[in-house]
């Protein structure tokens, strides 16, 4: 099944040659009946698969954040930088804010932030509910940081 909101976005991998930027043009997907609470970031070419939090992206854009191997800042009023930690080294990709902001804006219309959260608690106390007591899962310890590697 495709994702409910697929949008292709251009960055700029950022590397520690002045002027040596190069152009990588990447898929943002949203799928809200798989994850309500997760944006994918795929890379061309096998370049990796990156799933993390929708809100983690959103607040990224205000502040700096970080959560597993995703870190995400704001670079001056246009523009984003997101860092992809993996056991091969980190790719930094500078993002124009505006077609994030775009694919943010139909995740929300899709699935609404609050929605996404009152789902989220039911998935937990479900599973809660139906593991047996020293299985359950601590209600903080469920996440969605970090890559999945293909």
């Amino acid at each position: 099944m495709s994702p409910a909101v697929e949008v292709p976005v251009r960055g700029h991998v950022v590397t520690d040659v002045p002027g040596q930027w190069s152009v990588v043009h990447i898929a943002l997907q949203y799928d809200p009946e798989g994850d309500p609470g997760a944006v994918r970031f795929l890379f061309p070419g096998g370049g990796g698969e990156w799933v993390f939090a929708r809100d983690l992206l959103e607040a990224g854009l205000r502040t700096p954040r970080r959560s597993g191997d995703i870190g995400i800042w704001p670079c001056g009023r246009a523009q984003v930088v997101l860092e992809f930690y993996s056991p091969d080294g980190v790719t930094v990709v500078q993002f124009d804010n505006a077609p994030l902001i775009r694919f943010l804006r139909r995740t929300h219309a899709a699935v609404p932030q609050e929605t996404e959260h009152a789902e989220r608690a039911a998935r937990r106390e479900a599973l809660r509910e139906d593991a047996p007591l020293e299985q359950q899962e601590a209600p903080h310890a469920v996440g969605h940081g970090g890559p999945l590697r293909t």
